[in-house]
């Protein structure tokens, strides 16, 4: 599942679930957008804050 998808199904605000992640929310915004990719360890925390429901590979598959 994408990190929108997952974001609007739970009904989570971007503002919280980025204070949660320790990046500014426009960072998450970048990550959402695809515009940009997370590091390792941000990338382990939302899989981790997602219960797995976002993987590793909905974060780092091709973006067109």
């Amino acid at each position: 599942m994408n990190l929108k998808l997952y974001l609007e199904e739970k009904m989570i605000i971007k503002r919280k679930f980025a204070e949660k992640l320790g990046v500014t929310e426009a960072t998450l915004h970048r990550i959402i957008a695809g515009t940009s990719f997370p590091s390792g360890k941000t990338a382990q925390r939302i899989v981790k804050l997602t219960n797995g429901e976002v993987t590793f590979e909905d974060l780092f598959k091709e973006r067109n």
